[in-house]
């Protein structure tokens, strides 16, 4: 199916001459409207999948406003439309996070280039977020502790049982150092013990924590643990 795109242009000349070179290249144009509560009410009822938009549209929201609400309410993704490319401009429209910017005037080969790369890294975005999503359900519905840490040794993500073990909540974890998360003590001497996730991140195979060793949640609590440590795309650690 061709891509629809919404056009949020003031100047009525731009705007036709946009919606022309759109529907020419093959586009399905959805809509022209001429500022950000018009536009919003516009992909309520018409489905966009991009909108070139215009910094600078009149009235009480500006472009940078218009894409942020498109963006978090209808996951639009926006390229800015600017004469105006001066850094505090530029500055100000990365708020709604979008995919590119043409500044006028504009060439027809540019725009579809650049929308095309658009189409391309927003449906890349998508698959991500619905195979992080995919992966966060399945990690909350384990009944096994899965702590995932990035190339740094910092914690990304805590899933519930991990949660509840540790003290720690993934939100609150995330950012921190292993050790800070996933204390680690000896059982006799009460020392602290090093997970060997150096070991792990060298090689592909499976590390196990040796025998008598303590979990010593974020409250002062001990429990004995069992874990393996292996590396994957996720670099989780499972308890």
């Amino acid at each position: 199916m061709p891509a629809r795109i919404l056009i949020v242009e003031d100047e009525v000349i731009t705007a036709e001459d946009l919606r022309d070179i759109l529907t020419e290249a093959g586009y399905i144009v959805t809509g022209v409207m001429s500022n950000g509560p018009d536009a919003i009410a516009h992909v309520e009822k018409n489905p966009a999948d991009l909108a070139l938009m215009d910094i600078r549209i009149k009235g009480k929201m500006d472009g940078t406003e218009t894409a942020r609400v498109l963006r978090e309410r209808f996951n639009v993704p926006v390229i800015y439309l600017t004469a105006h490319a001066d850094r505090e401009t530029v500055d100000r429209a990365k708020v709604a996070e979008p995919l590119g910017y043409i500044t006028k005037p504009f060439k027809q080969a540019e725009l579809q280039a650049a929308i095309e790369i658009a189409l391309y890294k927003h449906r890349v975005d998508v698959r991500s977020k619905e195979r992080e999503d995919l992966l966060s359900s399945t990690l909350r519905a384990m009944g096994v502790g899965v702590l995932s840490i990035d190339r740094e040794q910092t914690v990304t993500l805590l899933n519930p049982a991990a949660e509840g073990w540790t003290g720690w909540t993934s939100k609150e974890a995330a950012g921190k150092p292993l050790q800070d998360v996933f204390t680690l003590l000896d059982e006799r001497s009460g020392e602290p013990v090093d997970a060997p996730v150096a070991a792990v991140l060298s090689g592909d195979g499976i590390e196990e924590l040796r025998d008598a060793i303590l979990l010593l949640g974020r409250k002062g609590t001990k429990h004995p643990i069992e874990a393996s440590i292996a590396l994957t795309r996720s670099w989780p650690i499972g308890m």
